[in-house]
């Protein structure tokens, strides 16, 4: 299959906390995919910065090849 969203070393700070840290994942078409982990995760985190409500502090996110979001932003 073909991954459809790549998350390539996804990083959320807030201040000097991290929220999320160098996440790299792929999602694929026709998968059905699910996100676990204990509360303070960065599940919430994962899910904005693929939506773009918020910008990663480091890392990229592409959809279809294309750049999405970045740090660079």
């Amino acid at each position: 299959m073909t991954s459809r969203v790549d998350a390539v070393a996804l990083t959320r700070t807030y201040g000097r906390r991290y929220a999320l840290r160098k996440a790299t994942f792929a999602l694929t078409a026709g998968a059905i995919t699910a996100i676990i982990g204990r509360n303070g995760a960065g599940k919430t985190t994962a899910f904005n910065l693929l939506a773009r409500r918020i910008s990663p502090s480091s890392g990229s996110v592409q959809f279809d090849g294309a750049l999405a979001s970045s740090s660079d932003e």
